[in-house]
């Protein structure tokens, strides 16, 4: 089995697959100064609730874009699985795609992920704690893309900045013209991100001279994708999957 750990900045998530089959995720909050034996402890908990027995992994592959966060990591890998993990964007790494030099893991996962599994040019929107698209062209070559605030760092700044304006549920509100605070700010949220993606699909398609399938991902993709129809495929394993092939590209 792998063990595939993707760190973001709002939570690091664990994933297990048997060959391709994703067996589970399991979440925990990014935090800079947490130990390995500390991730070790809740995980190992995790896997004994479901009858995973450690010594069953064969290999262990990290994406991370909190590097705080590496040296526990590794040490989890090495202390407690007794594997030297993969650690995306190390040098000596093989890839099925032309990246540029120092991109995100994640966006690297996904990319990757993109590339192997529909063979198209892609736009890849992340809806993570930032907004990310990545461009991909069919011929294998990773081209660029955009990087916004994500729709609950916008929520954050919103009730930070404003005194009186409350904590919000990121929804759709039932009509994009509201009467109270809450549902204004839903709907000024909500329908700012959709009008948001659209453009950026627009413009891409307008700049590159392209037709593009849409691959969104992300904790917010499913909601964001229910009022667009420039969003093709909603993968929300995407970046896990990534994860998974690029294992298996460097075991070639």
């Amino acid at each position: 089995m792998l063990l595939a750990i993707d760190v973001g900045n709002t939570n690091v998530v664990f994933a297990l697959f048997n060959n391709e089959k994703l067996l589970g995720t399991w979440r925990c909050e990014t935090k800079k100064k947490k130990t390995a034996d500390e991730y070790a402890v809740w995980l190992m908990q995790i896997f004994q609730i479901h009858n995973i027995n450690t010594q069953d992994i064969s290999g262990i592959i990290i994406s991370n874009v909190v590097p705080e966060t590496s040296l526990a990591l590794q040490i989890l890998s090495e202390k407690y699985f007794k594997k030297k993990p993969i650690i995306v964007g190390d040098q000596n790494l093989k890839y099925n795609i032309k990246l540029f030099p120092e991109l995100g893991a994640d966006l690297v996962a996904n990319a990757v992920a993109g590339y192997h599994i529909y063979h198209d040019n892609l736009i890849i929107i992340d809806f993570g704690t930032a907004t990310t698209t990545s461009i991909i062209h069919k011929e294998g070559v990773y081209i660029g893309g955009q990087i916004a605030p994500g729709i609950h760092l916008s929520r954050q700044a919103l009730t930070q900045a404003a005194s009186q304006l409350p904590t919000i549920n990121i929804k759709k509100p039932k009509t994009i013209v509201c009467k109270d605070t809450t549902e204004a700010m839903q709907s000024g949220l909500y329908w700012g991100y959709v009008g948001l993606v659209e453009k950026l699909i627009e413009q891409t398609k307008k700049e590159q001279k392209r037709d593009y399938k849409v691959i969104a991902t992300g904790g917010l993709a499913s909601l964001i994708a229910d009022d667009t129809s420039d969003i093709d495929i909603v993968d929300d394993d995407l970046l896990f999957k990534g994860l998974r092939i690029l294992y298996q590209i460097q075991s070639k």
